[in-house]
C-alpha cells in the first residue's frame, strides 16, 4: 500500500497516482467424520427415552387410579355396609322391645341393643368420612374438582383424562 504504480511512461510526473490493493481468502474445511450421523442417531434416542418415560409415567398413573378406584368402591362398600347394619340394628332394637312389652325379654336385653344400635351408628360418619377422602384422592389423580367430582356410582371405572403427548 501506498507504493507508486510501476513506472510507465506516462505516469512518471504525477506524484499523486498510487497503487492500494488487499486481499483476503477464507477457507473453512469441515471434517466431519461421522460426528452429524451419531448426533441424528444420539437425538433418535433422547427422542425414543422420553417417549418411554412419558409412557412410564401414563402407566404409574393408570395404576394409581385403578388402586383409588378400588378405594373408593371398598370405601362405598363399608358405608353400605354401616348403613345395612343400622338397618338391622333399628329392626332388632323394635323387635326387642316389642317382645319386652309382651314380657318375653328383660330390659337388659332392650338396653344391650340400644347400645349396639349406638355403636354401629358412631362408625356411620368414620365411613363416610373414608369415601369421601378416597373420592377426593381419586378426583385429584383423575384432574377433577373434589368438591364435584362427578364419580360414577356403578362398578364401571371413570374415564381416565387423555394420554399427553410429547
Amino acid at each position: 500500500p501506498g507504493q507508486p504504480p510501476p513506472a510507465e511512461e506516462d505516469n512518471e510526473d504525477d506524484p499523486e497516482l498510487t497503487w492500494n490493493g488487499s486481499a483476503m481468502l477464507n477457507v473453512q474445511l469441515n471434517i466431519d467424520m461421522g460426528r452429524s450421523a451419531t448426533g441424528l442417531r444420539a437425538a433418535q434416542l433422547d427422542a425414543a427415552a422420553a417417549a418411554d418415560d412419558r409412557n412410564g409415567v401414563a402407566s404409574a398413573v393408570a395404576q394409581q387410579v385403578v388402586s383409588a378406584w378400588l378405594d373408593v368402591r371398598t370405601a362405598r362398600a363399608r358405608v353400605a355396609l354401616v348403613e345395612g347394619q343400622i338397618a338391622t340394628n333399628s329392626s332388632l332394637l323394635e323387635l326387642t322391645e316389642a317382645r319386652f312389652m309382651s314380657s318375653e325379654s328383660r330390659g337388659l336385653d332392650v338396653l344391650q341393643q340400644k347400645q349396639q344400635l349406638a355403636a354401629t351408628r358412631a362408625l356411620l360418619p368414620q365411613a363416610e368420612q373414608l369415601r369421601r377422602m378416597r373420592e377426593v384422592q381419586l378426583a385429584t389423580l383423575l384432574g377433577r374438582d373434589p368438591g364435584a367430582p362427578g364419580l360414577p356410582t356403578d362398578a364401571g371405572l371413570p374415564k381416565l383424562p387423555a394420554r399427553p403427548g410429547v
